[in-house]
């Protein structure tokens, strides 16, 4: 199965639920089965490498993201992808509004599994603690969603 995490340029919340996804799965020697990659809607920071703070955050918790450029989402990714993940509510909004209609199917909000707000909040204009933050309710939404996968349990 392949997981797309999006989230608006790529550099903080999306790449680093890419890794986390990854991460836990291969925890659970679930890897063979789960691929996740991830990309930000708009242009305006492809190339950038992840934020430097979010890596730090990972690694002081054993996770590593990788310093892949950040890349922009594209029409094709929405069939090449069996789950496509925004990091809150509004930008699952614009995927919708972006997404061909017989994929649309494949959208879901990333918290949803937990039944809170279903928004990642964004630490970027934060200090240490709001990375973290981030990075406990990504591991917390990681897990949930790579049990309801091994587990074949996608419905909505």
């Amino acid at each position: 199965m392949r997981v797309l995490m999006v989230y608006t340029g790529n550099i903080c919340r999306s790449p680093t639920a890419a890794a986390v996804f990854n991460h836990i799965a291969s925890t659970m020697q679930f890897s063979d089965r789960v691929d996740a990659d991830s990309c930000g809607l708009h242009s305006y920071l492809v190339g950038e490498s992840p934020d430097p703070r979010a890596m730090d955050v990972a690694k002081s918790r054993g996770i590593h993201i990788p310093a892949s450029p950040a890349r922009q989402i594209q029409t094709a990714d929405f069939g090449t992808f069996d789950l496509i993940f925004a990091m809150d509510r509004g930008h699952l909004h614009e995927l919708s509004r972006l997404c061909p209609t017989e994929y649309a199917h494949k959208l879901r909000l990333f918290l949803d599994a937990r039944s809170n707000d279903g928004n990642v909040p964004d630490p970027y204009y934060g200090k240490t603690r709001d990375f973290e933050h981030a990075l406990t309710l990504i591991e917390e939404g990681s897990g949930t969603w790579l049990t309801r996968i091994a587990n074949n349990n996608l419905a909505d």
